[in-house]
């Protein structure tokens, strides 16, 4: 005699109907991700949502470093490195000491530049960067560069002081990129604070990751969980489309992610940048990030005249400044903010922005994908601070 089927528990169907879902879910995300990689790899990183290009982009063909103990980090010196990126290749030279200039350094300078990776040539190399342009428009007069990649105000004053006091520069310039000045200030004065054992690259770099938005370091449990949840993000074509695709949603407005110029140049901007810009020099637990910040520069002008030289600050701005504002004009409050301090505090400055977003509307001054200037703003930036010194007899009135 057959035996009656029994019934199956209704726990138990929802328990397989949730499996096969699982299963299902997990074979479509599988799926969605091979078809991701496939669609990358025949159409380029272009397939790719904005900012993941560009954080491809910063990702590639890494500069080289070497540490230092009072600056934290140089460019490792006597190097002949070939960088290559999605926007340009090209070849980062440096000298002796870590900076792209050619050796042998001249006893004395007539203009020193200080700065941070901006002014180093990224995508142009020496021949392009704007301090060798510069020098061409001087009269054979000498121009060091003293950029280092991540530098803040502190590191600005702290080179002066190693490396251009003792060559009496007629001129120092201290070029501000306010799109990265304020953070790398902050990271270099926390990085101080906590006398890191880390390399202060790698701290720099992975700031977000193991520290609170409050500023203290993170459980060392929690900085795991988190460095372990970017990187599958980082790994993940999939799971990078949908961040990139959620994360404006979810923000108060949606933010310009690319503009295309009259004569056909596309600039993409950076929705990390415009919301760091945002937030001016709001920085949780470092309530005087002010006075952090702009104490280099006062020391800075008053030991270069001290020594009979002149000092100017340059403002340079950043594409997302130039192309974002219209939309989101919070992108304009941090240089607002330091514009309001440099004239408060009678630092002398030379300001391109006007002349940026004059000529920036109809040619690109920026690479495609990669924040520093190009050839064109290089040769911009220049031609500026060439007809300022001429203006302003920096070496007398017969000399530009």
């Amino acid at each position: 005699m057959t035996q009656p089927t029994q019934p199956t528990h209704p726990r138990r169907r929802r328990v397989s109907r949730f499996v096969v879902t699982l299963i299902a879910l997990l074979v479509l995300a599988f799926a969605a991700e091979v078809f991701l990689r496939a669609d990358v790899g025949r159409a380029g990183t272009g397939a790719l949502p904005i900012m993941q290009q560009i954080k491809m982009q910063e990702s590639l063909g890494q500069f080289t470093y070497a540490p230092d103990p009072t600056l934290g980090a140089l460019l490792a010196p006597a190097r002949r490195d070939q960088i290559e990126k999605a926007d340009f290749t090209y070849t980062l030279q440096t000298d002796h000491a870590g900076f792209p200039n050619r050796d042998p350094w001249p006893a004395n300078v007539d203009v020193a530049v200080l700065g941070n990776s901006l002014i180093i040539g990224p995508g142009v190399g020496f021949e392009g960067q704007f301090t060798t342009l510069l020098q061409q428009q001087l009269n054979g007069r000498t121009v060091l560069n003293l950029g280092v990649p991540g530098g803040g105000t502190e590191h600005l004053y702290r080179v002066y002081r190693k490396f251009g006091q003792t060559r009496h520069p007629k001129l120092v310039i201290a070029a501000l990129w306010v799109t990265w000045d304020i953070s790398n200030t902050f990271h270099f004065h926390e990085w101080l604070a906590e006398r890191s054992t880390l390399d202060y690259t790698r701290y720099r770099m992975t700031y977000r990751q193991t520290h609170r938005e409050s500023g203290q370091i993170e459980s060392g449990h929690l900085a795991r969980l988190r460095t372990s949840a970017r990187g599958l993000l980082g790994k993940s074509y999939l799971l990078r489309t949908l961040n990139a695709h959620i994360r404006p949603a979810l923000g108060p407005q949606a933010l310009t992610e690319s503009v295309e110029l009259p004569g056909g140049d596309v600039q993409y901007l950076a929705d990390r940048e415009q919301e760091r810009l945002a937030t001016g020099f709001e920085r949780a637990g470092v309530p005087n990030m002010k006075e952090i910040f702009f104490r280099p520069l006062e020391q800075l002008q008053s030991e270069v005249e001290a020594q009979g030289g002149r000092f100017v600050i340059v403002l340079i701005p950043c594409k997302e400044e130039l192309y974002a504002a219209k939309t989101y004009p919070e992108v304009l409050r941090a240089i607002q903010e330091v514009k309001g301090e440099l004239a408060s505090r009678n630092l002398a400055t030379l300001d391109l922005y006007p002349l940026f977003r004059q000529l920036g509307a109809t040619q690109a001054l920026f690479y495609r994908l990669d924040m520093h200037l190009n050839e064109y703003g290089n040769r911009i930036v220049a031609d500026a601070v060439a007809k300022w010194i001429a203006e302003e007899q920096v070496f007398g009135s017969t000399e530009g």
